[in-house]
C-alpha cells in the first residue's frame, strides 16, 4: 500500500469519529527466484541438475542437461508413525509416538517452450529423470520450497504427462514422490 493520507469514516468507526491516519509504506521484501518467459516473478521453481547412475546391467545412464521448471506447484503431506495399543476395559487406544513418516510430495506444473514449438527436449529429459530407479540426489534437486521442509532428496513413485488441448508449446505433468534420507554405512569388513 502506498504512503498516503486516508480518511476513515462509517458505522464501524463511529467511536473514532473522523480522523486522519498515515500508513507508512512497507518495503516489498518478496524474494523471487527468477522471472518467467512472460516477465512475471517466479517464487518457487524446481531445478534438477544433471546426474548419472548405473542401471541393473552395469551401464552408466546420464541425465545430461537437467531441467528447470518455473511453473510448478507443490503439495507436501507428512504422516507420523504411531503405534496404537488397545487396553482392555478402556475406551480408545494407548498411543506411542514413534517417529515422523516420509513426506508425500505432489509436484504439478508445466514445461513451457519459449518458442511456439513443443518443448520436446525438456519433456524427454524430465521423463528420463522420472524413470531413474534411484533417489534424485540432493546435489541435483534444487527447490527452495522443498528445502523449507528439510527435503533434499526424493524418490519418484509415479508420474503423469497428460496431453492438453489448445496448446502447442506446453506440456503439463504431475509427479508423486516421497522424501528420502540417504543412509551411508561405514565398515571395514569387505
Amino acid at each position: 500500500m502506498a504512503l498516503g493520507t486516508y480518511i476513515i469514516n462509517g458505522a464501524g468507526v463511529s467511536a473514532l469519529k473522523t480522523k486522519t491516519f498515515r500508513i507508512p509504506e512497507v518495503p516489498n521484501e518478496d524474494k523471487k527466484s527468477g522471472v518467467s518467459y512472460l516477465g512475471t516473478p517466479v517464487y518457487s521453481n524446481l531445478k534438477i541438475r544433471p546426474f548419472s547412475y548405473e542401471d541393473l546391467d552395469g551401464n552408466i545412464i546420464s541425465i545430461k542437461k537437467g531441467v528447470t521448471i518455473n511453473s510448478v506447484s507443490f503439495t507436501i503431506t507428512q504422516t507420523k508413525n504411531i503405534v496404537t495399543t488397545p487396553i482392555q476395559g478402556r475406551n480408545g487406544t494407548e498411543k506411542e509416538y514413534v517417529s515422523d513418516g516420509d513426506f508425500q510430495i505432489e509436484i504439478s506444473g508445466s514445461i513451457v517452450s519459449e518458442s511456439n514449438n513443443y518443448p520436446e527436449e525438456d519433456v524427454n529429459e524430465l521423463i528420463e529423470i522420472c524413470k531413474a530407479p534411484i533417489p534424485i540426489p540432493s546435489d541435483s534437486l534444487i527447490s527452495e520450497y522443498l528445502n523449507w521442509f528439510g527435503i533434499h532428496t526424493i524418490v519418484i513413485e509415479s508420474y503423469d504427462f497428460p496431453q492438453g488441448e489448445g496448446t502447442r508449446n506446453q506440456q503439463n505433468f504431475s509427479i508423486s514422490a516421497i522424501s528420502d534420507i540417504p543412509i551411508q554405512f561405514e565398515t571395514d569388513e569387505f
